[in-house]
């Protein structure tokens, strides 16, 4: 395919040498490690500079040269733990007999050129600490939010293209992949292309390529896993956080066998596991990064608010967009497009004891079983146009009774291995509950379902620690869509309610262009406001809360929550900080709407 990398002697040398440009900073001594990485920040802190970069995401290796700055962004998915490297080494050069001090970070082979040898006994190398951390990209990525520099225009994307499973592509097998590896751009110098990494593998080493796992979460996952280097405290690359980096890119042939001869047969799948190919999985030596709130690429890193991009009628109009688009493919039904609304938005926004604030999950009862496009298949693929990060889980017996919801360590290879569940904050998920059929539910049936109700109930996902199991904070907005009540337990049951007269035609009803774009802007941006319940009006509330409930001694301080969970998202979704009275009524009214529908 067409090269999208700009070639090596025309880019600037920190993206194209960053190794050169730290060593300079390495030979000006004092605390040259701050200033280096106050020199690459101050780079990428201008948006031009950073479209220098190339991204990993985006661009076959075999088109990067190792040892270059490049960009990616993805979930971390293990954390490998320590590892020591050279801060600095000493070289002696056997021919001349002098001796140079080299800078040894950001690289995982030290540069010996011929003639010269390592003296490791010197005093003058230096050790230091880096972390390892697996990762993978952005699970349950939209395919608008995963284009290169496309700024999100969404001309031509109608409904994505149904496969099974949530939406995902075939990952391409193993052996595909080798092959791919072998192609290689003509300019790359031959000293630097990636090329080498897959042609030089050993047989030893070909058998792995076929046995590693890429440890995708969701299945079918696909794109370029990456092992992160991360020197100093690697604050916030916590799993499942979603992270871009800036880093320089290793891909040495020898980093696969590195350590295995030394290791005893014990040690061996771990360092296996820990050492997979970098032609499969090349190396990022972190320089800068960030993690991220948002995988919105529509908008800045550091969200405004609505009102920053919106004018009123406009916000309100984009508002109506949407619910129009929900009430479509929910059957006519405006209500439950109101309540899907209130879900999208929804986020836990604090926690106390075991209980999740700002969680609320829908469930969508009453699906008919006759739609020649499922109800969840519908909304899936209006959330996967709207969203930046959703997936569409068909419950079917098969499906609960052979996938592994949950993470669980591999202690032969001291490895995480993924779970569906060990998703980005913000993922949303779409469960089809009408695809269960009669039948049993075996042992691992059984905890997966478990899990689904820990995600609903407590936002947590336990992981499986062999001996005992430890529980991780998620944040996954949750649609069930279900014939009858849901076997699971959400927040919130709307009862369909079909409109006769609605239209069919699917493929008119979606947004294009910029009306789409607002959407997706508008979408994130709500649900990221600081929301605050003004004194005055929660004085209302309590006073109409004590008169409800001398008229029906049956509700209580957790519908009240519900209520005030409901009044939150409505507020966020009017793009408003601050609760009013109106919306407190508006609240009011919806909820008892939904409640004769239960009757």
């Amino acid at each position: 395919g067409k090269s999208n990398v700009m070639p090596v002697e025309q880019r600037e040398k920190w993206v194209a040498d960053p190794l050169a440009v730290v060593q300079g900073f390495f030979e000006e001594g004092g605390e040259w490690w701050s200033r280096a990485q106050e020199y690459f920040s101050s780079k990428l802190s201008c948006e031009a500079e950073r479209k220098k970069v190339p991204s990993l995401n985006h661009t076959p290796l075999h088109q990067l040269c190792s040892g270059s700055l490049v960009r990616y962004q993805g979930m971390v998915q293990d954390q490998l733990g320590q590892e020591l490297c050279f801060r600095s080494y000493q070289l002696h050069d056997t021919r001349t007999n002098t001796k140079t001090l080299c800078c040894g970070m950001y690289r995982d082979v030290l540069n010996i050129p011929e003639g010269c040898e390592l003296l490791d006994s010197s005093l003058q190398c230096v050790m230091c600490d880096r972390s390892s951390l697996y990762c993978v990209p952005v699970p349950g990525l939209a395919p608008w939010a995963n284009e290169e520099g496309e700024e999100g225009t969404a001309e031509g994307h109608g409904a994505p293209k149904e496969t099974g499973g949530g939406g995902a592509k075939r990952e391409r097998s193993d052996g595909d992949e080798e092959e791919e590896e072998m192609d290689v751009s003509e300019d790359v110098p031959e000293s630097k292309r990636v090329k080498g990494a897959a042609r030089s593998s050993s047989s030893r080493d070909v058998g792995k390529l076929q046995s590693f796992e890429k440890n995708f979460p969701l299945p079918g996952g696909n794109g370029q896993p990456c092992l992160v280097k991360v020197y100093g405290d690697g604050e916030g690359f916590g799993v499942c956080a979603v992270v871009e980096v800036y880093g320089v890119l290793q891909v040495c042939p020898e980093l696969s066998l590195v350590g295995l001869a030394s290791h005893d047969g014990d040690q061996e799948e771990e360092q296996r596991a820990h050492n997979p190919p970098p032609s499969l999985v090349p190396r990022l030596h972190c320089v800068s990064s960030h993690v991220l709130s948002h995988t919105n690429p529509l908008l800045p890193r550091r969200l405004v608010t609505p009102t920053d991009v919106f004018c009123e009628g406009d916000l309100l109009r984009v508002r109506e967009g949407v619910l129009d688009v929900l009430t479509h493919v929910l059957l006519g039904d405006r209500l439950a497009a109101q309540y899907t609304l209130l879900n999208m938005l929804s986020s836990v926004y604090g926690r106390t004891g075991v209980m999740a604030l700002g969680k609320f999950s829908v469930n969508l009862t009453k699906c008919p079983a006759d739609q020649p496009v499922p109800v969840a298949t519908a909304l899936y693929s209006v959330f996967q146009l709207l969203l930046s990060k959703c997936y569409l889980l068909p419950l079917t017996l098969a499906n609960m009774n052979s996938l592994a919801f949950s993470p669980r360590k591999d202690y032969s290879s001291n490895r995480l291995k993924a779970g569906l569940l060990q998703l980005a904050k913000g993922t949303s998920l779409v469960l089809d509950e009408t695809a269960l059929q009669a039948g049993r539910l075996g042992e691992v049936g059984v905890k997966n379902l478990a899990a689904l109700g820990n995600v609903m109930r407590w936002q947590t996902v336990s992981y499986d620690f062999q001996y005992h199991t430890s529980d991780f904070e998620c944040d996954l907005p949750i649609v069930v869509c279900s014939e009858g009540r849901s076997i699971l337990t959400p927040d919130c049951a709307v009862p369909l309610s079909p409109d006769a007269a609605r239209a069919v035609d699917h493929e008119a009803f979606l947004p294009r262009g910029e009306h789409l774009k607002n959407m997706r802007q508008y979408l994130t941006l709500c649900q990221h406001l600081e929301y605050h319940l003004p004194p005055s009006v929660q004085k209302t509330i309590e006073v109409e809360f004590v008169e409800m409930r001398k008229k029906n001694s049956t509700i209580n301080a957790e519908q009240l929550h519900h209520m005030l969970t409901v009044s939150r998202l409505l507020c966020l979704s009017y793009g408003k900080r601050e609760l009013s009275v109106e919306c407190w009524q508006a609240v009011k009214e919806l909820e008892k709407q939904r409640r004769a529908r239960l009757q």
